[in-house]
């Protein structure tokens, strides 16, 4: 067993999943979708403000060659789960142009140029009335669904909750070994020997307590 900081730290969640190896095996094991990004933002806003909206996302990426923006929140506090929602559609909005910017025709293309994904984990707990969330990973696919219950195609972009308090017999299994590491760090403790995958053992070696500085110790309890 390992002495272990909680990813539930926004100072600890940061430095673990802004590593790129780590942020892109994340991304691949919980959509699927190979990315290769070699910088992560943190902390990052918008340079545009979208209406009364103002967020800020924990981690924020851009692979430029295959046109994906992939976003994530750690939720450590009390959650809502619109504030998510919100937080996907801005990603989507900020794609449009005014017609200032393409100029003013009758056929303004609203077209998106590039698929945006938004990966929330639910690291906290949720508000009193949200409190009934029975699942590990939970999807929002704006995708028309066809009369004979087929996706249609047009819109790709996914936002994807995960719970690491759950795990179940429909847990994915590439997602599953994120959600019980994240769950054992909520704890501080972790048996590293169930996780033989490199890059587990990285995130485990990044967040031994006893190879910490006493800056980001003192942090970690936030």
């Amino acid at each position: 067993m390992i002495d272990i900081a909680s990813l539930k730290s926004n100072i600890i969640f940061k430095k673990v999943f802004s590593q790129p190896d780590v942020f892109c095996q994340l991304v691949h094991d919980v959509l699927g979708t190979p990315i290769q990004v070699d910088h992560i933002l943190q902390g990052y806003r918008y340079p545009e403000q979208v209406g009364h909206i103002d967020i800020e996302l924990d981690l924020f990426a851009e692979d430029v060659n295959n046109q994906v923006v992939i976003q994530i929140v750690n939720a450590r506090e009390v959650y809502y789960l619109n504030r998510f929602l919100y937080c996907h559609a801005i990603g989507l909005l900020q794609q449009m142009k005014s017609y200032r910017d393409v100029g003013f025709h009758k056929d303004l293309n609203y077209s998106f140029d590039k698929t945006v994904h938004t990966v929330v984990i639910l690291t906290g707990v949720p508000c009193p009335e949200e409190e009934a969330i029975q699942f590990s990973v939970g999807t929002v696919h704006p995708d028309p669904v066809s009369e004979f219950g087929r996706r249609v195609g047009f819109y790709p972009h996914r936002l994807v909750l995960l719970n690491p308090r759950i795990r179940n017999e429909g847990t994915p299994e590439s997602i599953r070994p994120w959600l019980e590491l994240i769950y054992d760090s909520l704890g501080e403790w972790v048996d590293e020997t169930r996780y033989r995958s490199p890059i587990f053992r990285k995130v485990i070696e990044t967040i031994r307590k006893d190879k910490m500085t006493p800056w980001e110790l003192a942090q970690s309890r936030y």
